[in-house]
């Protein structure tokens, strides 16, 4: 719980692999993790350069996934503005030069995790949010909340 007695909503960004995921299986982490995020028990967001990226690759790739996509988008993650080069400036180094806007958006919009499949192309300090998998994150979710759980009882 925070101080004032409130207790904190993680925020994600979400990576276009993990949005890809979600929106093309309904049995996977990615995609229970955008469900909670749509439930509010999380709060998600992911940048329009990824959201353009996961919209063109299910286009090519999984065109059956592309309703589920959108209404995944439509109802669990905000779409934020790409970053600055002021953002990325102050994040470089911290990730490989591809995926450095990415981590300069979950910088900038103060994320607790940035969630994607390609945790080697990030390499943080303890300013950044936590790079994670996303069958890591929900396993450390339900751990989190099986610990609170057991506390009450």
């Amino acid at each position: 719980m925070e101080p004032s007695g409130e207790i904190h909503v993680p925020k994600l960004y979400f990576d276009a692999d993990v949005i890809i995921a979600g929106s093309a299986s309904s049995t996977g982490a990615g995609h229970a993790l955008l469900r909670a995020c749509g439930s509010t028990l999380l709060v998600g967001i992911t940048s329009e350069t990824a959201y353009d990226e996961a919209e063109r690759n299910l286009s090519k790739k999984i065109p059956r996934a592309l309703d589920d996509f959108r209404s995944l988008m439509g109802t669990a993650v905000a779409v934020v503005a790409d970053p600055t080069e002021d953002q990325m400036d102050s994040c470089r180094g911290w990730a490989s030069p591809d995926d450095l806007p990415h981590l300069a958006v979950a910088v900038h919009q103060k994320c607790d995790y940035l969630v994607t499949f390609n945790t080697r192309h990030y390499f943080p300090t303890t300013d950044a949010p936590t790079i994670i998998r996303p069958a890591n994150l929900l396993m450390h979710i339900r751990g989190s909340l099986s610990l609170m759980r057991q506390s009450r009882g």
